[in-house]
């Protein structure tokens, strides 16, 4: 079953004007301007942001540790601190390329293929659907522009609870989606998947 909005994915609202959606906007600005970068300066931004991150953000940090000290128990304290500050900057150039593919789309010709596309068209030649299966990381909407350069990719997505990010997110999305599927919406995932859609599909996101 969908589940009911109180207003419709993607719409602007006369109330996104108030002051107390002032700092969003202003942010908006800024992480616009951000996207216009060299990518050699956004990339020093992610190094010293996530040094930064790594350093403030105590509890991101403590879960971070404790997952790689389950995932890889024969790495040393030093390794896993060493991989850990890793994590923050990778999170933080998964930022900057998510804005590169809403604001600056063009910076990922020349630099990024796919392998095993022809599994993807097989398929749809065949008249079924294609349901593919990823992690809900940072590299979601990079990944995504990436798969619109070769055929015209679905989502799945969490609407956002702040509705004025949600817009903007949904209409960015719109640029690199063919279609934006509630992830509550099962009926109009497998309606796609019989229109022999692609559907980019996040299982960690339910």
């Amino acid at each position: 079953m969908s589940q009911q909005h109180p207003y419709t994915p993607g719409e602007f609202q006369w109330s996104f004007l108030l002051p107390k959606y002032w700092g969003i906007w202003i942010a908006i600005v800024f992480l616009m301007l951000l996207a216009i970068l060299p990518w050699a300066i956004q990339w020093r931004l992610a190094q010293a942001m996530g040094h930064l991150a790594w350093k403030y953000l105590k509890s991101r940090r403590k879960t971070t540790i404790r997952n790689l000290e389950v995932c890889f128990p024969e790495w040393s304290q030093q390794e896993v601190e060493c991989q850990g500050r890793q994590v923050f900057v990778d999170m933080m150039l998964g930022v900057f390329e998510t804005l590169n593919a809403w604001y600056s789309p063009q910076w990922f010709k020349g630099r990024s293929s796919i392998e095993g596309l022809e599994h993807i068209t097989h398929a749809q030649a065949q008249g079924q659907g294609v349901l593919l299966l990823g992690t809900h990381s940072t590299l979601l909407d990079a990944g995504g522009y990436i798969c619109s350069q070769y055929f015209e990719p679905d989502v799945v997505y969490r609407p956002q609870n702040n509705p004025l990010l949600d817009m903007l997110i949904y209409r960015c999305r719109a640029t690199i989606y063919k279609h934006q599927i509630d992830h509550d919406d099962m009926r109009g995932l497998i309606r796609k998947l019989k229109d022999t859609d692609a559907i980019w599909y996040s299982p960690d996101q339910d």
